[in-house]
């Protein structure tokens, strides 16, 4: 053991003239019958346990043996496993401690390995000592070269979710590799980005890899302020635990652009830049151009290049052309939905912090200039926002616009006012990048509508709407139409008598003709040209509604707001509301609204109720099928209050409707209560107006100071002047 080596027996040889001190063995010896014996862990104990007392033996060299054999070099040695990989590569840091030389030599030999640099990566030194800029550029430079013939290569033996993932981690740690290399100041602003987008998201389980990336900055800034070398040649470093509140503290010193990155920023750069025009131009595989795009946005983040570091990002997206269809295939979902809000699924929140550093540094007009993704294939080339949206996700995306989204420019912005709105996106121009996605741009234009109307529909600063907006209101208008759904509820039955709540409902195209209509920029002749085509089928002779309960509801509304008021109209309006939208309650509103036809409209209405088919006739029904519909027709027109005596002696001898006392003593009864609510409101108002009235004359009565003297002065002054 150990312990013995200070204990070993001195043996004393005498002669005449001399007596010598002998030992039997010593730490030397030890060491060289563990190298002799292949054990070379147990002699680099040795040297370790004993390095003041060695003599014949250089720790450094019992080093470079020891990791010689935990990397099997030599020859006839087994296939060299991750496990003895990573013992190597976290022995690193106490083994080699400030040795520059020989940490220069084993990142040559662990660059031999196929992963070896991305296991050494966490164990190279950033602050103490720092090695040479060639050192951590080569590891970087390698790190890509090995991620080239990773992507490259294709293990058949290796499950394909697994060979992405381990790509993916791969891609990961040069990511995290380059960050903490970098700047102090970058670093600095990384973690205020990730701060503000991890507060601003609120969600700890959506903003996870946000987390993550967070914390990865936080290690590197903290080794790059505190790493020592205190721990090396120690078993087990110190553990230091840090409090999330030190490092907010040094994260908001003052920041500005530093130059103090472990690596020669200039030089890196140019050699990423070759790099990534070499494979733009020879190699087809999309992963390592994006991986190249994403390694060039951080350099340019590191030199303070934010808007080239944001058309990097951007030029990310051209990766995820063919995920377009189930980005506006989520897109409908969100709308079919639920129209005013529908929350969609959200992204993973790699790169939502590229919202917060538009926002930080005044990016948005960037996002309103086309640039090229730097492919040769030109056609996958996508919009600034539509690559945001990819990168991002739907919803973030959505809510930044949305946001941000304004009015359209009357004139040509000169410098002193985009200095002003530099945050302003003109609903013009986002809706003209969307434009190429049919389904993206109905997306948008469903979210403004709902979400910001003052820009859209309302405009309460201005009495004209910009022609622009009136232009969009029409493309809105197609897209409706072209994404209806023509699907039916076939459990609708007019004598099934809707609540107030589905009564009041109204379809997203309802609510957008009402809104748009009074603006001009749709005109109701086209509108009911447009929705009548959508409904129909038509050939050379006749033609046929295919779609009878497509655009029901808004066709009735549109030919009654501005329908030329005929017989031939008003009959339509009522077909259209009875087999259309298949609801009594609404044609009988329209009949009761509609005074200068409304006894044709009610013989027209009493005459369909006796005549319509009816699906479910009830028990009683044996001497006429037609009860149920027109007892339905006598209740609704108890509640709105209708001329019931009419309508009862319309009813043919001999016709049963079951439960018609039922039903009208209580429909009277909710009217007599309507009636009386809106007696007792009207009554209330007119107390009101009285009260105020009273107020005001009273006010009006009391006197006002009139300092004479004063006021001369003051208009004397005012002449003056």
């Amino acid at each position: 053991s150990s312990s013995l080596l200070w204990q070993v027996p001195t043996m004393i040889i005498t002669s005449l003239h001399d007596a010598v001190l002998v030992q039997t063995r010593d730490v030397d010896d030890s060491i060289e019958y563990a190298r002799l014996s292949g054990n070379h862990g147990l002699a680099l104990r040795r040297g370790l346990d004993h390095r003041q007392i060695i003599r014949r033996h250089n720790l450094d060299d019992l080093i470079d043996e020891y990791f010689a054999a935990v990397l099997l070099q030599g020859d006839d040695t087994p296939p060299l496993t991750i496990r003895r990989l990573k013992i190597a590569a976290k022995a690193t840091e106490v083994l080699i401690g400030g040795n520059c030389e020989m940490w220069s030599r084993w990142v040559d030999e662990f660059a031999k390995i196929p992963g070896g640099l991305f296991l050494l990566r966490p164990h190279l030194p950033t602050r103490d000592p720092k090695l040479p800029h060639a050192l951590y550029e080569e590891v970087l430079l390698n790190m890509i070269s090995e991620l080239e013939k990773m992507f490259a290569s294709q293990d058949e033996g290796l499950n394909h979710d697994i060979l992405h993932q381990i790509q993916d981690d791969a891609v990961d740690l040069l990511l995290e590799a380059l960050r903490a290399w970098g700047s102090i100041s970058s670093l600095r602003d990384r973690l205020k980005l990730h701060r503000t987008t991890i507060h601003d998201d609120g969600d700890e389980d959506e903003s996870l890899l946000q987390v993550t990336l967070y914390n990865q900055a936080n290690t590197a800034f903290i080794n790059r302020m505190n790493q020592t070398a205190e721990h090396y040649l120690k078993y087990s470093s110190p553990t230091v635990h840090y409090q999330s509140d030190d490092l907010i503290h040094s994260a908001n010193l003052p920041s500005g652009i530093t130059f103090d990155s472990l690596f020669d920023m200039d030089a890196l750069s140019t050699s990423f830049q070759i790099k990534f025009e070499q494979i733009n131009k020879e190699s087809q595989n999309d992963r390592i151009h994006s991986v190249l795009l994403e390694v060039l946005a951080e350099t340019n983040f590191m030199k303070g290049l934010y808007k080239e570091c944001l058309y990097n990002y951007l030029a990310l997206a051209s990766h995820k052309y063919d995920e377009m269809s189930s980005i506006e295939d989520e897109a409908m979902g969100s709308i079919q939905i639920s129209p005013e809000r529908s929350p969609v699924k959200r992204s993973d929140g790699r790169y939502t912090h590229i919202l917060t550093m538009i926002e930080s540094y005044d990016l948005h007009r960037s996002l309103l200039k086309k640039r090229t993704s730097g492919r040769s294939d030109t056609s996958k080339n996508l919009p600034p926002l539509v690559s945001l949206i990819c990168l991002v996700g739907l919803e973030e995306t959505g809510n930044f616009i949305i946001q941000h989204c304004t009015l359209p420019r009357s004139k040509p912005s000169t410098s002193a006012s985009t200095s002003e709105n530099r945050s302003d996106l003109p609903i013009t121009q986002v809706a003209a990048q969307l434009n190429p996605y049919p389904k993206l741009l109905y997306w948008f234009l469903q979210r403004i509508f709902y979400e910001k109307p003052d820009i859209y529909v309302q405009f309460p600063n201005t009495a004209v709407p910009p022609s622009a907006v009136t232009d969009l209101h029409r493309i809105h208008f197609n897209l409706h139409v072209d994404y209806a759904d023509r699907a039916f509820d076939e459990s609708k039955k007019l004598t099934s008598i809707p609540t107030f709540e589905e009564l009041r409902f109204e379809s997203p195209m309802m609510k957008f003709l009402k809104a748009a209509l009074p603006h001009g920029g749709i005109r109701s002749d086209d509108v009911r040209k447009a929705l009548q085509r959508c409904r129909t089928e038509s050939d050379r002779q006749n033609s046929k509604v295919i779609y009878p309960h497509l655009f029901a509801h808004e066709l009735a509304y549109v030919i009654e707001r501005s329908g030329s008021g005929s017989e031939d109209d008003a009959r339509e309006v009522l077909s259209l509301l009875l087999e259309g939208v298949v609801s009594l309650p609404l044609a009988v509103e329209y009949v009761e609204r509609n005074t200068s036809l409304s006894a044709m409209l009610w013989e027209a209405l009493v005459t369909y109720c006796l005549n319509a088919e009816v699906d479910e006739p009830t028990e009683n029904a044996d001497s006429g099928k037609n009860g149920q519909l027109f007892g339905c027709l006598l209740e609704v027109a108890a509640r709105s209050g209708s001329d019931l005596a009419h309508l009862v002696s319309k009813i043919p001898t001999g016709m049963s409707i079951h439960g018609i006392r039922s039903k009208l003593v209580t429909a009277i009864s909710d009217y007599r209560f309507k009636v009386k609510i809106n007696e007792s409101a009207a009554k209330i108002l007119s107390n009101d107006k009285v009260d105020l009235l009273r107020e005001q004359c009273h006010r009006s009565r009391r006197g006002i100071r009139v300092d004479l003297f004063k006021d001369v002065e003051k208009s004397s002054v005012l002449k003056s002047r």
